[in-house]
């Protein structure tokens, strides 16, 4: 599929990889007990809410070709 290889997609995809190594890296120092207080927990989440702001942007922008897509292939949403 075409749309799964454009660079908007692929970008994401390692920004999403990158979010996950980092949130792993900051659950095992946070079970350490490696920040001492709340503060240095709360900046250490900081590039975590802007990642997860740009990939929140990515998804809704893909929103109207995926519902093309499945509209087009017979294809319906799961229910909640």
């Amino acid at each position: 599929m075409e749309a799964a290889t454009a660079p908007e997609i692929e970008e994401a995809d390692q920004l999403a990889r990158k979010l996950k190594r980092y949130y792993d890296s900051i659950v095992n120092r946070t079970k350490r007990g490696d920040y001492e207080t709340r503060s240095e927990l709360e900046d250490a989440m900081d590039p975590i809410e802007d990642w997860a702001d740009i990939l929140s942007g990515t998804t809704a922008s893909l929103a109207p070709g995926l519902i093309e897509f499945a509209e087009k292939h017979g294809l319906k949403p799961e229910p909640n």
